[in-house]
């Protein structure tokens, strides 16, 4: 096995599919950014900034990383995926429910 001291791009297919996974999650809003890279022969590391569909509360957001990593990884076991939650803004022209934005 060869040692490389930097990590390679992902192939655009694998990096789509991935992405994809992510994006058809039911408590998935949107994917706002996707990082991939391949560490090794049978390692790649796969970070995702997800912004999660609204009135999740931070239990659920527990249950759906616990439902979503072990998706992930029967799809692609040398993967390792780091989820991190966060509140994107909304999209142009998207209708914000008052009820979720009220303090």
């Amino acid at each position: 096995m060869a040692f490389s001291a930097g990590a390679e791009p992902l192939d655009p297919e694998l990096r789509g599919e991935i992405g994809h996974f992510l994006a058809e999650q039911p408590e998935i809003d949107r994917v706002v950014s996707l990082l991939t890279t391949r560490l090794g022969m049978d390692s790649m590391l796969v970070a995702a900034r997800i912004d999660l569909a609204p009135g999740r509360d931070s239990e659920v957001v527990e249950l759906v990383m616990e439902r979503i990593k072990p998706g992930a990884a029967e799809l692609w076991p040398q993967a390792d995926l780091f989820l991190d939650v966060t509140e994107a803004p909304p999209r142009p022209g998207a209708e914000v429910d008052p009820d979720l934005t009220a303090s």
